[in-house]
């Protein structure tokens, strides 16, 4: 049993001697825990040998002298319990889980900020209302649904499963009362059995987005390059950002300003490390075409 420092000062004098006795067999055993878990191992022995005796008729101080005897020279075990207890495992097993404690803390304060930075919105960034709804459309609204369809193409790579979930073609009313150029938005749903980190940023001047990598060609040529391959001065990008991303999802909203509607379908590339995949969206189907 373990044994206080409180419990120590109430002791009978033969329980004091006892485990005086075994503070002197365990003196020489240099890591703390071991020393005192020996002691009062020691301790309990003594107090069983006394008990016995005890039992038997012996009075407190035959009882005691006796089970000193039976316990051997104090100062003579201590070299072997030293010998038996090295510090060195002792004190490597303390390292290991100071070490633990530290690798756990690292762990969990990153965890904790992706979780706290998770984005679940249910409309795309910068905008008030869901361009995937068709009731967000009509004269009332200010905006003109020219197609809206929901593909389901995909690829797996990289350990992630991409997927295009939605697509529409719209104009809005601005506040002088022009018409603004077509927009092309759709939305890729990106599924890993790892977490996943390559999350983007649109504020950031480094893209690190899985998203920034895609390409976009619609059939009448024309090129919209992500990031990766931006030219700043060109007008044929198309843009990304996360909207919704979970520890093994993220969804990411792409568009297209100045978008010409004449074009009959839209491939979305994915090229990395000599693979390539593609998705496309039909634009001559869809809810609403038109022209």
């Amino acid at each position: 049993m373990a044994v206080s420092a409180h419990e120590v000062t109430t002791m009978k004098r033969y329980e004091y001697n006892l485990y005086h006795w075994c503070e002197q067999a365990a003196s020489r055993i240099k890591f703390k825990p071991d020393r005192k878990k020996v002691i009062n191992e020691l301790f309990d022995h003594a107090i069983e040998r006394f008990e016995d005796l005890s039992s038997k008729g012996l009075d407190d101080d035959e009882a005691e002298k006796r089970t000193l005897e039976s316990m051997g020279d104090a100062d003579a075990l201590s070299f072997r319990l030293a010998v038996i207890h090295r510090p060195f495992w002792g004190y490597f097993m303390r390292t290991c889980q100071v070490l633990l404690i530290i690798i756990l803390c690292l762990g969990i304060i990153p965890v904790w900020n992706y979780l706290d930075d998770l984005q679940l919105q249910d409309h795309p960034p910068f905008l008030d209302f869901d361009p995937y709804e068709p009731s967000s459309y009509g004269d009332d609204t200010g905006r003109t649904l020219l197609h809206l369809s929901h593909p389901s193409d995909s690829f797996s790579t990289d350990g992630s499963t991409f997927k295009l979930t939605d697509a529409v073609i719209y104009t809005s009313t601005r506040s002088d009362g022009t018409v603004s150029a077509p927009i092309l938005r759709f939305q890729i749903r990106q599924s890993s059995l790892l977490p996943i980190t390559e999350l983007d940023d649109y504020f950031a001047s480094n893209y690190t987005s899985i998203a920034a990598r895609f390409l976009v060609i619609d059939s009448l040529g024309n090129t919209y390059n992500g990031y990766w391959g931006k030219v700043k001065s060109h007008s044929m990008n198309f843009h990304s950002h996360s909207v919704q991303s979970g520890l093994f999802t993220v969804s990411y909203e792409c568009w297209i300003n100045d978008f010409p509607t004449q074009a009959q379908w839209v491939d979305i590339c994915y090229e990395r490390d000599g693979r390539s995949y593609t998705m496309r969206i039909d634009l001559t189907g869809g809810t609403v075409r038109s022209n």
